[in-house]
């Protein structure tokens, strides 16, 4: 049996990152239960606050490599000296641009927040942030590598399962044997450094360390990566930024229960993407253009299923889980639309701004998540007012899940002549999109959407089955 068709690569790097995800679920939950629980509203709320600026300063300190890495081993034929090199190099300066950025966050946040009349609660969840730059930093570049050689079941085991274990069990001891926040931050950063501690000593990669790997031509092209990814993070973070400031730290803690929940719609799309990604670029540069459309809808098909059922299961139950870690059940609509757009619009456009950063077209991905990025500012900024998380969630929804995914296609249609639209998998989410908002908004009948629903995730169980016998057909010996 050929273990390297592409069919053995989306089972065994599919497989695994759904069992991360499973874990993940389990871990994640757990650890959300404990922090809800161990911080309560307001202190989550400036939990959350204070991890989402470390991961944009994290993004800053990347300096825009990250994409690069995948893309040069990617083409590539093996791993090989050259590589290497580079990615020590890499290592080495975002190792020590993390460093000073998080230096900067701790000493100088304090100093802008009070002049901007903030608390001393904002100011102490920031500085614990800066705190974890450096090892948010870190896991980017170690596991990008892993990534880009696919790589993907040590990956996701170093970047999602290690970590979410490490951070459940900490937070079930401090809550046993010490449950304050001091310990609380405690278990938060042996979780995120200790990872990148044993890779690092594992893998004995200080030995790849180095000042001068960096080549001058490939630096225009990390430009547009690193304007890219933190206009794409700042429109994924644009929500919290914005609920903090203008709705309080409570409200932001109460989104973030929802919006973790709704994150479970995702979960088979990004184990997917995971695998996807890196055969985007051998197939835009071997012009295999019928090839990375087939992988592409195929994705779209899997992910669909695991999407649907659980927007399904979110009409069903969503209340009852949101009241699992306190009284949230008021965000079950936020959860429905967040779970909407993660498990019904995400998936059904695919990963296809990925097509564009592997193709090396980092200008028109830019400019996409700078259009996008602008419109969900001025959405949460007319929303949240009004409606509070409900209203972030709004924005959120119609500007990262829908116009962006749709600008994508577009871009992708015109800058590399590859039609990537699907009209039938557009036509089986606008159905039950529609009937289940209808449900929040008009009165229409819960089972209405939940038959649709189930009816779209078994046809496309169906249509992934009769995929997965093909492809078992064709690698039999």
């Amino acid at each position: 049996m050929d273990l390297d068709t592409p069919f053995h690569k989306y089972l065994t790097g599919g497989a695994v990152s759904l069992l991360a995800k499973g874990v993940g679920i389990v871990s994640g939950f757990g650890s959300l239960w404990f922090l809800t629980t161990l911080l309560q509203q307001d202190g989550f709320g400036g939990y959350t606050t204070g991890v989402t600026v470390a991961a944009l300063i994290a993004l800053l300190a990347r300096l825009g490599f990250k994409n690069t890495i995948i893309q040069l081993i990617a083409e590539g034929e093996s791993a090989d000296r050259e590589t290497d090199r580079y990615w020590g190099a890499v290592a080495f300066w975002t190792g020590c641009t993390s460093i000073v950025l998080g230096l900067l966050v701790w000493f100088g946040a304090p100093f802008v927040l009070n002049v901007l009349g903030e608390g001393s609660d904002l100011i102490f969840w920031i500085k614990f942030g800066a705190g974890l730059i450096p090892a948010m930093t870190a896991q980017a570049i170690q596991g990008v590598r892993l990534r880009g050689y696919e790589r993907i079941p040590q990956a996701l085991l170093f970047e999602q399962i290690l970590p979410s274990s490490l951070r459940v069990i900490g937070l079930s001891v401090v809550y046993l044997l010490s449950p304050t926040v001091e310990s609380v931050i405690a278990a938060i950063y042996a979780a995120q450094y200790l990872p990148s501690i044993g890779l690092f000593v594992y893998d004995r990669q200080w030995n790849l360390l180095n000042a001068t790997g960096i080549d001058r031509s490939q630096l225009k092209l990390v430009g547009h990566f690193f304007v890219n990814s933190v206009a794409s993070r700042f429109l994924t973070d644009t929500d919290i930024i914005l609920l903090s400031t203008l709705a309080g730290l409570a409200a932001t803690g109460s989104y973030q229960v929802a919006w973790k929940l709704s994150m479970v719609s995702r979960y088979t799309d990004d184990a997917l993407t995971n695998v996807i990604t890196p055969r985007y670029s051998k197939f835009v540069s071997n012009s295999e253009y019928g090839k990375l459309r087939s992988e592409l809808n195929m994705v779209r098909e899997v992910s669909l299923v695991g999407g649907g059922f659980v927007v399904l299961v979110v009409l069903l139950l969503g209340e009852p889980l949101l009241g699992l870690f306190g009284d949230y059940q008021d965000q079950y609509a936020t959860l429905v639309l967040l779970s909407i757009g993660g498990g019904l619009l995400n998936p059904g456009i695919g990963p296809v701004g990925q097509i564009l950063l592997m193709a090396k077209e980092g200008r028109l991905i830019m400019l996409n998540s700078l259009v996008t990025l602008c419109l969900n500012i001025v959405g949460n900024a007319i929303l949240i007012p009004e409606y509070g998380a409900l209203g972030a969630a709004i924005s959120t929804v119609l500007t990262l899940y829908l116009l962006n995914g749709v600008f994508s296609i577009v871009l992708v249609r015109h800058s590399l002549a590859i039609n990537v639209f699907e009209l039938r998998i557009t036509l089986s989410i606008l159905a039950p999109t529609a009937l289940t908002l209808g449900t929040l908004f008009l009165g229409v009948p819960v089972w209405i959407p939940l038959v649709v629903l189930l009816a779209m995730s078994l046809y496309y169980l169906r249509r992934s089955g009769h995929l997965f016998s093909a492809a078992v057909g064709d690698i039999r010996p």
